[in-house]
Formats: C-alpha cells, sequence, structure tokens
C-alpha cells in the first residue's frame, strides 16, 4: 500500500507491509460502513465525535442529568464512533512501515 501526501508541493510516498488478513478485514469494515476507502471511515469518525463534543459543550455545568440520561446518550450517539475508531485502530495497528530497500523486522 503506498500513501502521498496529496495537499503540499512535494509529495511523500511511503510502503506498508501489512498481514494478509489485513486486507479482508478492510473489506469487510468498507463494506460494514458503506465506504470506499478507510481514509473516508476516519472523516465519518472524527465528524461524529465533533458532534458529541459539541453537544456536551452546550450542557450547563450546573446541570442534573440521572444516569439513565447519561446511559441513553452513551447508547445512542457514543456507540457507533466508538466501534467505528476501534475498528480503525484494528486495521490500520498491524501495518508496519518498510525503509526502501529494508525488509521489516517481523
Amino acid at each position: 500500500m503506498t500513501s502521498s501526501s496529496c495537499c503540499s508541493s512535494q509529495s511523500v510516498f511511503r510502503t506498508y507491509k501489512i498481514p494478509d488478513f489485513s486486507v479482508e478485514v478492510e473489506r469487510e469494515f468498507l463494506k460494514k460502513y458503506d465506504v470506499e476507502n478507510w481514509q473516508e471511515l476516519l472523516d465519518i469518525t472524527r465528524s461524529k465525535w465533533n458532534s458529541i463534543f459539541s453537544l456536551l459543550r452546550h450542557f450547563d455545568d450546573d446541570a442534573k442529568m440521572d444516569g439513565y440520561s447519561i446511559n441513553r446518550i452513551a447508547e445512542n450517539l457514543m456507540t457507533q464512533p466508538m466501534n467505528m475508531l476501534h475498528d480503525l485502530c484494528e486495521l490500520v495497528g498491524h501495518y508496519t512501515v518498510c525503509e526502501p530497500g529494508l525488509e521489516p523486522a517481523e
């Protein structure tokens, strides 16, 4: 897998060694979340977390909330982004950057 920086005048290319099972895991995640690539999934995950943080900023410091309300917020707002973040970490956690001409250590 090769990536490049698209936002600068100079590009950087990196080569990654990934376990063969990661390719199938990636396909499953892309299908599960209906996205084209895992970078799109990162963007969606970030957007969901930003929405949660924005909502939480609007709670008054003195607001009283019972455990049921907090649980409902967590279930409805945080479950999907937490699962997405977990899946992304699982996907890229096994990547190893390869130096040109060097085989990475196992």
